[in-house]
């Protein structure tokens, strides 16, 4: 057993990391900083890709295993999470996995920077978070918000208000439905940053699980057409949601960031104040 009175076993043994993980490890990651790719929801949809995500235990440590999900590589992957990282796990996990080429570090690193003496480390850019502050966000105040301030103003004046509506993700008519408009708008406006569709798998992927997560789901129209639609998942730090999928009809200037503030209001009237936008998914833009 783990403190949270689960069983994990020590590596280099794992075990299937699954639905029935929630409530221990949203326990141990409710401590940690929200970090967008190890978000429970995200490791079961974006992590587990290639139906293989396993977890263990390295000292008071997580080490989650996978194929990488996003190169087509076929390359093992890891992430070592955790409040007390040091070389010395570090080091356990490349010798018990002898293929991996590195390991994604996430939590207290303090130790690892000060006493590492063989380890090159290294930030990557593809990997960092989109944190937002919703207060400040709505407000639009200063220069940080000036093309956000010009496009919901010519938003709005080209097209009027969005009406936002929340779907309910219990119901299956629904969750094909919002396939559907994904699927549409994909084809019609592909994006550069994902020529193998995996995002459309991944929200599908998310939509077969979302009984067991805490999900919020908005629709947003202009009269009675739907142009965007966005799924937040609740996170266990106080006060944060991650906005995990945001879809739009392009052919709307200004959709993009007009319906991430509408959907920030919502966020703002549910009692949230910190966004984390999107999972990174490794990808550039």
């Amino acid at each position: 057993m783990n403190e949270f009175g689960h069983p994990l076993p020590r590596f280099p043994g794992t075990r299937p990391f699954d639905v029935a993980d929630r409530y221990w490890y949203e326990s141990f990651y409710g401590t940690l900083p929200p970090f967008s790719d190890q978000s429970f929801a995200n490791l079961l949809v974006w992590g587990n890709l290639h139906d293989d995500l396993s977890v263990g235990l390295v000292g008071d440590n997580i080490v989650f295993l996978s194929t990488e999900p996003f190169s087509g590589s076929g390359d093992p992957a890891a992430v070592l999470l955790g409040p007390s990282i040091d070389p010395d796990a570090v080091d356990r996990v490349f010798d018990g996995f002898p293929a991996l080429k590195s390991i994604m570090l996430c939590g207290k690193l303090d130790r690892v920077t000060e006493e590492s003496k063989t380890l090159r480390l290294g930030l990557d850019r593809d990997q960092f978070d989109y944190l937002y502050n919703v207060k400040k966000h709505l407000a639009m105040a200063g220069a940080p918000y000036r093309k956000l301030r010009y496009e919901r103003r010519r938003f709005l004046t080209e097209q009027g208000e969005l009406r936002v509506t929340e779907l309910d993700l219990a119901d299956p008519a629904e969750r094909n439905r919002i396939l559907a408009m994904a699927l549409d708008w994909s084809r019609q406006y592909p994006s550069p940053n994902d020529q193998t569709g995996l995002e459309y798998r991944a929200l599908a992927r998310r939509l077969a699980v979302c009984a067991y997560l805490d999900h919020r789901a908005y629709e947003l129209h202009l009269g009675t057409r739907a142009v965007a639609f966005g799924i937040g998942h609740a996170m266990p730090q106080p006060g944060w949601i991650q906005l995990v999928h945001l879809k739009c009809d392009y052919s709307y200037a200004g959709i993009f960031n007009t319906s991430c503030y509408s959907i920030f209001a919502e966020f703002d009237r549910l009692g949230y104040d910190r966004v984390n936008l999107e999972r990174v998914c490794q990808l550039n833009g």
